[in-house]
């Protein structure tokens, strides 16, 4: 079995949810950021809700995929923010202090209120 599953739904208004499942870590955070790199290439102006609900782990080299394709998405006009994180992943966040550049909701669709919201504010 992988190590991390990935799948992807699309919502109404053009939004893109990726939820991954099992470890991101060392050993497969290479797999998410390909993923993310060809969502991004694939559509203009893409808008990603990553949900993190079935992430048992996510290790710094996956955060740092998360913080890197949010700066690369808002470069091109788009946007992502997280959801789901489990209590030892949130304090891991927390710990970080990313939440103004990484921004966490609690469920799917929080965050999508947060990409359209900062999606008004531009």
């Amino acid at each position: 079995m992988a190590r991390i599953e990935i799948v992807l739904e699309k919502l109404d208004g053009g939004i893109h949810v990726v939820k991954t499942s099992g470890k991101l870590d060392v050993f497969s955070y290479l797999e998410l950021k390909q993923f993310l790199e060809a969502l991004g290439t694939a559509t203009p102006d893409l808008k990603v809700v990553v949900d993190l609900s079935a992430t048992e782990y996510i290790a710094s080299s996956g955060w740092s995929v998360l913080l890197s394709r949010r700066k690369g998405l808002k470069l091109a006009g788009g946007d992502l923010s997280i959801c789901g994180l489990s209590d030892e992943t949130r304090r891991v966040y927390d710990s970080m202090r990313i939440q103004t550049i990484l921004p966490s909701a609690n469920s799917v669709k929080e965050a999508v209120q947060l990409l359209l919201a900062s999606g008004e504010a531009v």
